[in-house]
């Protein structure tokens, strides 16, 4: 990430709270960014934040360094501070009424009932609900599901039953930045959305058996992946609007989680609708309808993972679909670390019906690998950018250098900035050299040329 320099003059909102009295004012923003775009997107939500209105750019974004600040104390320690924080603003303002340089605490009125927002987060916490098509009032007992298998996945690459989870701090705090985190694998990748009869019954077949694969066990790693997913997003569009109803009025803040929740709910009808799909090809046990690929590893694990992805760019940075059309319905794959026989695999899973756009996705990576590129480094570099459900191994994440380690977080919190602009070659570059996999045969349904 590069750290770029803007310049904005602003003026203060109609209905600011700064309790200061000015004619105009300049922002002056660091942000440390991958590219200017979103530099830019995150200075504009940042000083609208601070209920000042934009006027004029007086610097686009711009690339700086340190030593361009050296000898000027209020900027060194601006980029100072961005450098750690990933962003800092300061504010210079004018007014009549004031004939000498007055230093002022820009102070903000609170415009979020934190109360109520964390009543409301608790509740909507302890809520669960069994997802399996059978499900009725007789699912009385809800537990918390493991989308990453504990007893064969999870246990395999702990330390004293702990992994490595990615924490998400909270939005309420202005901080969504990414770390991770030791957890213990009873709590670990769980979700509320299975009884435990259903869940012990559907998943027998992968939770007490390594993967072969079967078609059946193909299914069930997805038919999880997208349980789990519809899940978490019921989940955020609940919190998103527990969080919009909690602000006091309208801002900077509370435009962002429109937006979010726009995107949420998208993502959701769709995942709703190929949720449907699966369930009719369990209740007539057609497992033939999914395509797969695994990729087997004779090594021991060091890291777990489950999920999914509505593709946007494929391995080669080519456009597949467009998820800010909101009038197309969107096509998704699941991705899965699986135990097998003498290691692990690596499973990416799809359905048939409408898969054309997962069919290219998969032909692109056999492209890159077809041009000498590392398919391990690929395979590492979707889950790191497209599955936040995933864990690592406290032995192996102990081991990592601090620059490979930095570089992992960073990619996440690119990934995850709800500012940030995802660049088309996300799945093309990127952490090279990280993970020392070696994948030594490919398993797969598909047809030659496929």
């Amino acid at each position: 990430m590069q750290l770029f320099f803007i310049k904005l003059k602003v003026c203060s909102c109609s209905d600011n709270s700064h309790k200061i009295s000015s004619e105009g004012a300049y922002a002056a923003c660091w942000i440390r960014a991958s590219d200017p775009t979103s530099a830019f997107a995150k200075a504009i939500f940042l000083v609208e934040r601070d209920e000042w209105e934009i006027n004029t750019v007086e610097i686009p974004p711009t690339v700086v360094t340190r030593e361009m600040f050296i000898d000027r104390d209020i900027g060194l320690q601006n980029y100072d501070s961005a450098t750690l924080r990933g962003f800092s603003v300061y504010y210079v303002a004018w007014s009549s009424e004031v004939d000498q340089e007055t230093e002022l605490t820009l102070n903000t009125l609170e415009k979020l009932d934190k109360a109520k927002y964390y009543k409301d987060r608790g509740a909507l916490l302890k809520k669960g609900y069994c997802l399996h098509p059978d499900s009725s009032s007789c699912c009385n007992q809800i537990i918390k599901a493991h989308s990453i298998q504990k007893n064969q996945s999870l246990s395999s690459i702990s330390i004293d039953n702990h992994v490595y989870l990615l924490s998400k701090k909270s939005f309420v705090d202005h901080d969504s930045t990414v770390c991770y985190q030791k957890e213990g694998i009873n709590k670990a990748s769980t979700f509320k959305g299975f009884c435990k009869k259903h869940d012990n019954e559907l998943f027998e077949a992968i939770d007490n058996n390594v993967l072969v694969p079967t078609e059946e066990q193909v299914f069930l790693y997805a038919y999880r992946s997208i349980c789990r997913e519809l899940f978490e997003k019921n989940k955020a569009a609940s919190l998103l609007n527990a969080n919009l109803s909690s602000f006091t009025k309208g801002c900077a803040e509370k435009r962002l989680i429109n937006n979010l929740i726009e995107g949420t709910n998208y993502g959701l009808d769709n995942l709703i609708k190929i949720k449907d799909t699966y369930d009719i090809t369990l209740s007539q046990r057609t497992f033939s309808d999914m395509k797969f690929v695994v990729f087997k590893c004779n090594q021991k694990p060091n890291m777990a993972f489950s999920g999914l992805i509505y593709p946007d760019f494929d391995f080669l940075g080519n456009c597949l679909q467009d998820l800010s059309d909101t009038n197309k319905s969107l096509s998704l794959i699941t991705v899965c670390s699986a135990p097998m026989e003498g290691g692990w695999g690596y499973l990416l899973a799809w359905h048939q019906e409408n898969s054309a756009v997962c069919d290219t996705f998969v032909a692109s990576l056999a492209e890159l690998i077809n041009s000498g590129e590392s398919v391990e480094d690929a395979l590492f570099r979707f889950i790191i950018s497209a599955c936040e459900n995933h864990a690592f191994s406290p032995c192996w994440w102990d081991k990592l250098n601090s620059t490979h380690k930095e570089t992992i977080i960073q990619r996440v919190n690119e990934m995850v900035d709800p500012l940030s602009v995802v660049s088309n070659s996300y799945l093309q570059t990127g952490l090279e050299g990280i993970v020392e996999w070696s994948f030594n045969e490919v398993l797969t349904n598909l047809e030659p040329n496929t």
